[in-house]
């Protein structure tokens, strides 16, 4: 199990993103030093002409890469109000200092990077693994204990506990990898149910995997069958 576990990889946008942050202090520097019209080379009177917080927005990406990188749940906290306070901060800039274009034209590029980071990290399939609050994670919704046949990419296996926007099943030595996209199919509240889900959660027990694209409906009759007394199987 352990030789499995450590061929787990991080999805490919999460590499996107953190890495990016992890450069960004470098992009930041080289805009700092053409908006300054000084040579990258005088690293001390850039650093000088710098305001403060400038300069901890510039360098604070680092910290955030490595969360997001290692799924850390602060990592997770950080860049969520990290990119709130950029937008904002860019914003202003590109106000009052309309006249810079090549800074803005960077400002404006992080801002949209930032923005589509926010979309994407706010999914409950990619954000469930940051909030690791137990052993098993990802505990946003209420849960009912049922053990129901599942087929997983035509695997046929079963479930441990559902609720409205997923379910946790037995892992029988199958490689999966976070946030991959796969195939499920469950007969629950004598509804045949067939849709695809993200993985969120694996462990020596299980996966733990978010529905994809549910319908509305669909999510309010799982609300509640999971949060009823009495469950047909």
């Amino acid at each position: 199990m352990s030789d499995r576990r450590k061929r787990i990889s991080r999805p490919l946008p999460i590499l996107v993103f953190g890495s990016v942050f992890l450069l960004l202090p470098i992009v930041n520097y080289i805009n700092f030093a053409y908006q300054l019209e000084v040579s990258p080379k005088d690293f001390l009177l850039i650093l000088s002409r710098i305001d403060s917080i400038a300069l901890i927005l510039a360098i604070f990406p680092i910290v955030i890469g490595i969360g997001i990188l290692l799924v850390k749940k602060w990592g997770w906290w950080s860049f969520l109000g990290y990119s709130i306070i950029v937008l904002f901060y860019n914003l202003i800039v590109l106000i009052s200092e309309p006249n810079q274009l090549i800074p803005n034209l960077v400002n404006l590029i992080q801002s949209l990077i930032g923005f589509s980071a926010i979309f994407y990290f706010l999914k409950p399939d990619i954000s469930a693994p940051y909030m690791n609050v137990d052993k098993r994670g990802w505990r946003f919704q209420k849960r009912k204990p049922v053990e129901i046949p599942v087929k997983l990419n035509s695997i046929l296996t079963k479930s441990i506990d559902l609720s409205a926007t997923g379910l946790y099943v037995e892992w029988k030595g199958i490689d999966f990898e976070l946030g991959q996209e796969v195939n499920i199919e469950f007969e629950f509240a004598l509804k045949k149910f067939s849709t695809k889900a993200g993985v969120v959660r694996i462990d020596a027990v299980g996966l733990g995997l978010a529905y994809r694209n549910l319908e509305k409906q669909t999510i309010e009759e799982l609300s509640k069958w999971v949060g009823s007394k009495e469950v047909e199987y």
